[in-house]
């Protein structure tokens, strides 16, 4: 299994030069999508004749670059364009990789498209609870060029809550379908195809947090492979944390305390940890330091805290019996008995990580 990396590209808004600048930066950090909306074509308004070549121009670029393209149509486009779609070779001579259907066709000609000869993948809108999925697989389709992609939401409070992202997510996972979402870049000078937005997120608990925090939110849910920036231009900063982020272990961001001894350091920053299989309401645990280091010492650190509070990481002191040097992260707020040393605090953008890591999941702390 792999989880890639994608950014959306807007030609009819980006010179040439910022489309092959941002690019080039993405492919550098490790990203392997580009995205492209064909949306904006509108036979109506006349604009084919500029819009089109700008759009192909820019594929061309990707392409040359090495990535993985996709398009987004609907049925206006394939109309307005006067395209023929029975095999899909106008898509392989524009050098598109993945069609991503922004409205549903038939569900027969959908499976039909799937055995195109040049296993063009046919991606599917995931966001609707409806049976569009069930009712195409019933037609016996080329399940390998088949996929799934949520929606991206640009106005404030319109986006997918969690339950309802994994309702409509768990069909396609059954089926053994990759996934695709979106995320938001949190600069103020990145655009979409909206004329107005405020972030492009497909969970609107992502629209506010750190694009980073978006994306090991996402992946820890465990319904999503690929991640796309919906909006662009992410900043460089983004693009290179993003890079470098770890897609399978989560990665929580932590601010040490200032009283802190060298074995609850080496607990923090040297140990992969582990949420216990039998998870509560109230802490992750990761218990394999407190086997690990036994034997040693952890003097108690009193603090006038009578509560912990979300995100407070703590660590079992010689107070604390079996318990010591037990890592902690709270997830509900709870008395201070003084078994414990606070060691620290998770950053605000991961706390609703702390509410979905699962039993067994893995993570890492990271200062």
């Amino acid at each position: 299994m792999t989880r890639k990396l994608g950014i959306a590209i807007y030609p009819d808004k980006m010179s040439q030069a910022d489309i092959k600048s941002y690019l080039q930066l993405a492919w550098k950090n490790n990203f392997s999508r580009a995205y492209f909306t064909f949306l904006p074509i509108n036979l109506l308004e006349n604009n084919q004749e500029i819009l089109l070549p700008k759009i192909l121009d820019a594929i061309n670029v990707a392409k040359i670059i090495g990535f993985n393209t996709t398009a987004d149509i609907n049925q206006r486009v394939i109309d307005d364009l006067k395209i023929e779609i029975k095999d899909l070779k106008w898509f392989k001579d524009k050098q598109i990789d993945i069609i991503r259907f922004d409205l549903p066709m038939n569900s027969q000609t959908i499976a039909n498209l799937s055995y195109n000869p040049n296993d063009i993948k046919i991606e599917l809108q995931m966001s609707n609870d409806n049976y569009a999925l069930q009712d195409i697989l019933s037609y016996d389709p080329k399940k390998e060029n088949i996929v799934g992609c949520q929606n991206f939401y640009p106005q404030n409070y319109s986006a997918l809550n969690l339950q309802y992202f994994n309702k409509t997510s768990i069909p396609f996972l059954e089926a053994g379908l990759k996934t695709t979402s979106y995320l938001s870049s949190n600069n103020p000078l990145a655009f979409c195809s909206w004329p107005n937005h405020s972030g492009t997120p497909t969970l609107e608990i992502c629209r506010n947090l750190s694009i980073t925090s978006q994306a090991k939110l996402m992946w820890a849910t465990k319904q999503v492979d690929d991640l796309i920036i919906a909006n662009c231009p992410a900043t460089k900063e983004e693009i290179e944390n993003l890079g470098k982020l770890d897609r399978f272990i989560i990665s929580l961001k932590i601010k040490l305390a200032n009283k802190i001894n060298s074995i609850e350091k080496i607990i923090i920053q040297d140990r992969q940890h582990q949420n216990r299989g039998d998870v509560n309401d109230y802490f992750i645990r990761s218990t394999a330091t407190r086997v690990e280091f036994k034997n040693e010492s952890n003097p108690k650190i009193t603090i006038e805290k009578k509560f912990f509070e979300i995100g407070d990481v703590l660590i079992g002191n010689d107070d604390a019996g079996l318990y010591k040097n037990e890592l902690q992260i709270v997830k509900t707020k709870t008395p201070n008995t003084g078994e414990k040393n606070l060691v620290g605090k998770i950053d605000s953008d991961d706390h609703e990580l702390l509410k979905i890591l699962d039993s067994w999941q893995r993570f890492n702390l990271r200062t």
